[in-house]
């Protein structure tokens, strides 16, 4: 057998960006962002997500940025961020890939809500 790479590093561009695509398609469908007011403008989160090796959620998931969020937009800023969250723990556990452990174990992704259609 061949050895498989041990954590992001040893992995290439196009490995990360479909190890996150693929732990985001299952998240997404659990996702129910809140409606955006008309002031709310564009905001997305960066959450970080630990995994235990059975792809379950391992403590809280925390937000690492928000990025468009301002004074007038805070209320939605918080619930976006939330909402995630709870989609995070909903989906739980995630089914990945074990031998990438490493790569996947210890995850920022950024959550868009004019992703979800």
């Amino acid at each position: 057998g061949q050895a498989g790479p041990k954590g992001v590093a040893g992995l290439t561009v196009r490995q990360r960006a479909n190890l996150t695509d693929m732990i985001r398609s299952q998240i997404t469908p659990c996702w129910n962002p809140p409606v955006a007011e008309g002031n709310s403008g564009h905001v997305t989160v960066l959450m970080r997500i630990s995994l235990d090796r059975a792809g379950g959620v391992s403590g809280t998931p925390s937000v690492s940025r928000i990025t468009g969020r301002t004074p007038a937009n805070a209320a939605y800023a918080n619930a976006l961020s939330s909402s995630v969250r709870r989609a995070v723990l909903r989906c739980s556990p995630l089914t990945l890939s074990a031998e990438l452990y490493d790569a996947w174990a210890n995850v920022e992704l950024n959550f868009d809500p004019k992703d979800v259609s």
